[in-house]
């Protein structure tokens, strides 16, 4: 799963991995696979699957993240604190 809106996946961050294994054997193409992405207000992604005929279904959470460090997040804090 990648978050960007580049076109090239390795020009956007990539945020995990998300497999839904055990798949049904079948022909390629024949499988149905429906999936769900949800975000809250607090902006936490939670991604569904399920092989639709099968119920097989896995799921994964992303908690929101502005990708910077705790350092870097103090240091623009820093910077709109008005000085006095």
């Amino acid at each position: 799963m990648y978050q960007g809106e580049n076109e090239l996946a390795s020009r956007n961050r990539r945020l995990g991995r998300f497999v839904l294994g055990d798949l049904k054997a079948a022909p390629r193409g024949s499988t149905k696979v429906e999936v769900n992405f949800t975000m809250d207000a607090d902006g936490i992604l939670e991604i569904t699957a399920a092989e639709i005929g099968t119920g097989r279904a896995a799921s994964v959470t992303i908690e929101a993240s502005s990708g910077l460090t705790a350092e870097e997040i103090s240091r623009l804090g820093n910077r709109l604190t008005p000085h006095v």
